[in-house]
């Protein structure tokens, strides 16, 4: 539906106009719904599925096996009458609606009533074939890591516990009677069985019984060694690994195609280091090689899976949700057909010489005065959208605070300060009253947690700061590291943009000086004295390392333009889809800056629609870190705009510890007395002094490269060149 209702709004309007280039290059579909969060079918209830098969994955231990047949006893007692059945009967159907569940609903019944050599389910082991190859290569399918990344189905980890629990009957069932094979089945039965093959996958096996499987058997008990485990994993494999790249059957061109289980453990191993590891040039994560390995994998068919390929496929696959950074669900809070509905409001009032075709929507809102506020009234009053719409412009309409620092260059709107709090931060309060003091133009922060916001919304009416700062709160069920975070720091970025907002967002472990406004704009749309520093302004600005080449995204600013909003969109999606990347080395592929990171949209940066400029704010003086400052303390101390406290503790000397106290520190340090209207600027001047001297030091002769989510194994072996010599 949401998806209809946007195309409505593009019929309605391109007859008459010609679109915007925000309108015309719209994303035309909805973030895909991998984990089925929204699917509601008329016939299966795919909540009810998913929670079964995660009962099932749960109970399933190696050393309580009955735990799995409890689980399975409503299919036993209500045999042909669960939804999972259903999805047999209409399995074309349940893979439109719902891929992955589709496939667990079959599996699920496979694990429950087969008796391991399937011959009393064969015709439900056709199905599960014919799903299997429905989700990896239909017109349906689902990356192939998803099989593994999912929350809602647990396929991976599924078929690694049915492959080592019915392993010897299986292989057996599939050896079968080799006369009986035409001359292909036993050419590649005799290649496969090469001794360094059979070598090969013993040893896997072995590794992946004692390292990784604890980690599916007992997810939560194991979970803190998790880290630990895989680099014993990737360690034991190595060597192995290599040899059997370089043995005479890998050398034969036929292996592939004949021998695709031992091919798929192999692949699924370079999958595993890569993970570990930073970015190669033939990255198995890259959507060429990656459609490579599906395409293997989905040559084989259930017993395949079951019996000749080794447990390593399927429990690499399953763990490697242990080094995903994120869920798949995290960005349905704002749909795509919202934001193009906003966006329809916006061209309406737009004056009709504001924009000619491909131009920038968003622009006119920035050069022309008196624009934004109707349209934010609009906004306000549509039904339709969800009330954060109306949240947000009802706070914009309050009154735009006086623009220090805006110039000639700047936008008639400052912009918007985006901070968030998902973890437990102390400093919550004080860096809102630190930005309060300090007078930034708009403040919004956005939390999950009840309390920040009750502590937002205090502040709030305690300083009477009802247009300086708005709090958002936003319910998240947190799985994986990085869920709170990446949602609460990127969510509503297209919101703000699509309002017609430049966003300025901050980490909350940063300590302002001063208000860094002024020295924003300059930076993105021209010097203070009326020259302009660059062609044209800036789309995408972000802070660098002091000692490294790759951006951070502690200090981040968008300017509201067709193209950066498109280029956001962009970048969320890969958020969505690809739950490895970190959203620091994300942001800097993005850009095209120092990083090449997989799973990028093809001619992201060679189309106009998405093509961002970008610059970067340097941390040698003005956005420090504790890292180092590079100034000088007499003449440059003023030019220090904020200090952020977020550096690992080899390059910086402190500890973790150590920082978060100096950090709270200076927010005590510096902030208003009682009695006291503003905070002592001598306090201020005296704080900003001892922090810099403390960081002072020269400027890097030179920057390293770096990466984020490097296991210490890998990075150990990176430097070797062993590494790469893996995926050449």
């Amino acid at each position: 539906m949401a998806v209809s209702v946007f195309s409505l709004y593009i019929l309605r309007t391109a007859s008459a106009e010609t679109l915007p280039l925000a309108l015309s290059s719209f994303p035309a579909e909805e973030l895909s719904d991998i984990d089925c969060i929204r699917g509601r079918g008329g016939h299966v209830d795919w909540n009810a599925i998913s929670r079964r098969a995660q009962h099932l994955d749960r109970l399933w231990q190696a050393q309580f096996p009955d735990k799995a047949r409890e689980s399975c006893q409503v299919f036993i007692h209500d045999r042909r009458e669960t939804d999972e059945y259903i999805v047999l009967r209409r399995a074309a159907e349940a893979l439109s609606e719902c891929a992955l569940g589709a496939l667990t609903a079959a599996l699920v019944v496979l694990i429950c009533t087969s008796d391991c050599s399937m011959k009393s389910e064969a015709a439900t082991a056709a199905i599960f074939d014919q799903l299997w190859k429905g989700v990896l290569l239909g017109p349906f399918a689902v990356q192939l890591y998803t099989l593994g990344t999912s929350a809602a189905w647990p396929i991976a980890s599924l078929l690694a516990k049915w492959r080592l629990h019915c392993a010897e009957t299986l292989v057996s069932a599939v050896q079968g009677n080799v006369s009986h094979r035409s001359m292909e089945q036993r050419r590649g039965s005799e290649l496969c069985t090469k001794q360094e093959v059979l070598d090969f996958a013993a040893t896997v096996d072995m590794a992946t019984t004692e390292q990784l499987m604890p980690l599916l058997w007992q997810p939560d008990a194991m979970a803190s060694s998790a880290e630990v485990r895989l680099g014993l994993f990737a360690s034991k494999l190595l060597m192995p690994l290599t040899s059997f790249m370089n043995s005479a059957a890998m050398a034969d061109p036929d292996f592939q195609s004949l021998c695709a289980p031992a091919t798929s453990a192999q692949s699924a191993l370079l999958l595993l280091f890569r993970l570990l590891g930073p970015p190669v040039a033939r990255d198995p994560l890259s959507g060429p090689r990656l459609s490579e390995l599906t395409k293997i994998v989905a040559s084989q068919s259930f017993l395949d899976l079951s019996s000749t390929t080794p447990a390593a496929f399927a429990a690499i696959l399953a763990v490697s949700r242990q080094l995903a950074w994120r869920s798949h669900h995290l960005f349905f809070d704002v749909p795509r057909w919202e934001i193009a509905k906003v966006l329809h409001l916006g061209f309406k009032h737009a004056s009709p010489n504001a924009c000619a075709r491909d131009c920038g929507l968003l622009q006119a809102f920035q050069k022309q005065s008196g624009l934004s506020a109707p349209f934010w009234k609009a906004v306000a009053s549509t039904k339709g959208l969800q009330a954060l719409w109306g949240q947000v412009s009802r706070w914009l309409l309050l009154g735009a605070p006086r623009c220090q620092g805006c110039n000639q260059y700047a936008p008639k709107n400052p912009p918007v300060y985006l901070a968030s709090a998902a973890a437990e931060q102390r400093w919550v309060r004080p860096f809102l009253e630190r930005g309060l003091d300090v007078k930034l133009p708009r403040i919004l922060f956005v939390t999950p947690r009840r309390q920040w916001l009750l502590s937002c919304e205090d502040l709030r009416n305690n300083r009477k700061a009802h247009a300086a700062l708005l709090c958002v709160r936003f319910v998240s069920h947190a799985l994986r590291p990085s869920d709170g975070s990446d949602k609460a720091k990127f969510y509503l970025f297209p919101v703000l943009l699509a309002l017609g907002l430049d966003v300025v967002s901050l980490e909350l472990d940063i300590f302002l000086f001063k208000d860094p406004t002024s020295r924003l704009l300059e930076a993105a749309y021209g010097s203070v004295n009326g020259s302009n520093e660059h062609d044209s302004p800036l789309d995408v600005m972000a802070t660098d390392h002091f000692g490294g080449t790759c951006v951070s995204t502690s200090v981040l600013m968008v300017r509201a333009c067709d193209r950066s909003l498109l280029w956001i969109l962009r970048f969320i999606e890969w958020l969505h889809i690809y739950p490895y990347g970190h959203c620091q080395n994300g942001w800097d592929a993005f850009l095209s800056h120092s990083i090449v990171e997989p799973q990028i949209p093809q001619n992201l940066r060679g189309s106009m629609d998405t093509n961002v400029s970008y610059g970067i704010l340097s941390t040698e003086i003005e956005y420090v870190t504790m890292t180092g400052w590079a100034g000088d303390l007499h003449t440059q101390r003023h030019k220090a705009l904020l200090l952020h406290f977020a550096s690992s503790g080899h390059t910086t000397g402190f500890t973790h510890r150590k920082m978060k106290s100096q950090l709270l520190n200076l927010f005590n340090s510096t902030a208003r007395r009682p009695g006291e209207k503003e905070p002592s600027v001598f306090r201020v001047q005296m704080a900003t002094w001892k922090a810099l001297r403390r960081l002072h030091t020269t400027s890097p002769r030179w920057k390293t490269r770096c990466y984020l989510g490097v296991h210490p194994r890998i990075g150990e072996l990176a430097q070797t060149g062993l590494y790469k010599e893996l995926f050449a």
